[in-house]
């Protein structure tokens, strides 16, 4: 893409894409941190998205058309056997279709030269282009895992026990959750911590803590999303921080049981372990 700024098109289509969950926007900062300068010739195998991305088998052909729908990707080149075999389709960065249609404009971004594209993404050729994204001066500089933030204190005053008067039928206990990918979803807590501890020390700079902290908090949100369903991943992403003492295994896994009782007083429902059957977490 002439003149294509590839952390300007982070910021700006990262930026209000309620669009997306967050199991979307891992998927697609795969194919971000694989691309090329000009946001091209992306093309992760399928193993890889699911390992990087922190998702499960079954939910990756779901993110991949929802982002390639919603114009956030376009496919330029369709690989598998018949092309040659263990070739991966090749992807670039797209325009998000809520920007290219907002006719009010977004602030901070300008849309140059749009050609129509052809009516769905696969098999697009390479050079195909739906505009340019420029950033432009006076744009806002805030990152797409901006959080509110909450103290384990503050969250522990709004926590209620209602879920476990709930039937033991409609329930799942915590200990039913497989030990190992439990124990995962800590270890990437107890990193997302240390990553933040380093760059406040000044250990890392906000460069490279940035960098690290995206891959745990995508990793910690994957775990949820595997382990308890969508809605508590999303209710994390857009409203949970991990504080940095964290660290400590017992302050992860304190935390942990904190946010999960605060899913359980707002309402969410837990889908354990990647069941489509809703149950009501019950935690100790």
């Amino acid at each position: 893409m002439p003149g294509f700024d590839k952390y300007g098109w982070f910021k700006q289509a990262m930026l209000g894409s309620s669009d997306l969950t967050h199991g979307d926007r891992s998927v697609l900062m795969v194919f971000f941190s694989y691309s090329d300068g000009d946001g091209k010739n992306a093309r992760p195998g399928r193993q890889r998205i699911i390992d990087d991305a922190c998702i499960s088998r079954s939910k990756l052909d779901g993110h991949l058309k929802k982002l390639l729908d919603l114009g956030y990707l376009v496919l330029t080149q369709k690989g598998g056997n018949e092309v040659k075999k263990g070739w991966a389709n090749v992807y670039r960065l797209g325009i998000p279709r809520r920007l290219m249609e907002d006719t009010r404009g977004t602030a901070g971004v300008s849309l140059e030269n749009p050609q129509e594209a052809p009516s769905g993404n696969e098999g697009a050729p390479s050079g195909d282009t739906r505009g340019t994204l420029t950033v432009l001066e006076g744009a806002p500089s805030g990152g797409p895992h901006q959080t509110i933030e909450h103290t384990l204190h503050q969250t522990l005053d709004c926590v209620t026990s209602n879920s476990g008067e709930l039937p033991d039928d409609n329930a799942i206990e915590l200990k039913d959750i497989p030990t190992e990918r439990y124990k995962y979803l800590l270890d990437w807590i107890q990193k997302y911590a240390k990553v933040e501890e380093a760059r406040q020390s000044g250990a890392l700079t906000h460069e490279e803590a940035f960098d690290q902290s995206i891959e745990a908090e995508d990793c910690v949100t994957g775990f949820i999303d595997e382990l308890f369903g969508e809605d508590y991943a999303d209710y994390f992403a857009s409203e949970w921080s991990i504080p940095v003492k964290a660290t400590d295994r017992y302050q992860a896994g304190t935390w942990l049981r904190t946010f999960l009782r605060s899913c359980a007083a707002h309402g969410y429902i837990c889908y354990p372990n990647g069941s489509e059957d809703p149950r009501h977490l019950l935690v100790s």
